[in-house]
């Protein structure tokens, strides 16, 4: 796959589900040790392995005791996944990419506790990237308790300290770019965590579509600048995949993909006007104020969507873009 051009790798830390191992195989490890031999044939590769970090052990546990001391509500979901599970993890991915020499990148990281391990390891030269999503960035724990599964993710969404924390870990270079976490399912397997139990609920948000007008707003309210955007969000991208410069800058010679947005225009996010055929349980987003609109989307020198149109002629222009060794 890596002469291929595959660029990048991802992997969870926990075996595949009962019943369900058909549809995971290549995507989990069964234990520590099969982990840091995968780790060891990695680095051989020269492709970045990246991880979704949780201690499935741990929660397991933690789940156990939630169920047994009747706190079934929805804040059974974050309690069961508590920073810990996170932190733990990711200790666990430096340690082995210190051991291996593999490139490594954590994915959707919540917990500042986890951010300051992959800061500490970078600095001690561990060639390791931190990526997280727009969620984690907007929403906290109070939105789990009021929304249930609708706003379940993993990890969870964290407190509204560890909100405030986490920014400051994307501020400061630690967390370098961004992503949505795009999880589109049907509304029966979200309600039934509503009828049922939030455990019983998949988790994961159709998220693509409100990433940039949410990210656009923390723009308009100061949170950081539109250039530091552009690079969270397609530049650092680009470049920590070797896509750059084909993609992710404006350049002589690079595709022209551009997205176009109107930084006055105010709105509100509403599950009738969304694009995806998942959007009926994009609870967590459909009421949000936002302020910065994208109006037109730009894919190799053809326009494919404006003025609140997708061009359904462009299905299939897509092309596949190679990783480019550095």
């Amino acid at each position: 796959m890596v002469d291929k051009g595959v660029c990048a790798f991802k992997t969870f830390l926990h075996p595949a589900p009962a019943g369900r191992e058909g549809e995971f195989v290549g995507l989990t490890v069964n234990d520590d040790g099969q982990l840091f031999m995968m780790l060891r044939e990695a680095a051989k590769t020269g492709a970045r392995f990246t991880f979704h970090c949780e201690n499935y052990k741990l929660i397991e546990e933690m789940e156990k005791y939630l169920h047994e001391t009747c706190q079934n509500d929805y804040s059974f979901h974050y309690k069961s996944r508590p920073n810990i599970a996170e932190t733990e993890s990711v200790a666990t991915i430096i340690q082995f990419a210190k051991a291996t020499g593999a490139k490594v990148g954590i994915v959707h990281m919540s917990a500042p506790e986890a951010c300051e391990l992959v800061k500490q390891a970078q600095a001690e030269g561990v060639d390791i990237i931190g990526e997280t999503c727009f969620h984690y960035l907007s929403f906290d724990t109070t939105d789990i308790d009021a929304k249930g599964p609708y706003a379940k993710c993993n990890p969870p969404l964290r407190t509204a300290e560890d909100v405030e924390k986490l920014w400051g870990y994307v501020l400061d270079g630690t967390i370098t770019y961004l992503g949505s976490d795009h999880a589109p399912f049907t509304k029966e397997e979200k309600e039934i965590g509503v009828r049922e139990g939030i455990w019983r609920a998949y988790s994961g948000m159709p998220a693509i579509e409100t990433f940039l007008p949410i990210m656009l707003t923390h723009v308009n309210n100061g949170k950081l600048t539109l250039e530091e955007l552009v690079k969270l969000m397609s530049e650092n991208t680009s470049r920590h995949f070797g896509l750059f410069p084909q993609k992710g800058c404006i350049e002589l010679g690079s595709d022209a993909d551009f997205v176009v947005v109107d930084m006055e225009k105010e709105y509100t996010l509403s599950i009738p006007e969304m694009f995806s055929h998942a959007r009926d349980i994009n609870v967590l987003f459909d009421g949000i104020k936002c302020k910065g609109m994208p109006t037109e989307t730009v894919v190799r020198g053809r326009v494919v969507f404006e003025n609140g149109k997708v061009d359904d002629s462009a299905k299939g222009f897509g092309e596949y873009v190679a990783h480019k060794a550095k």
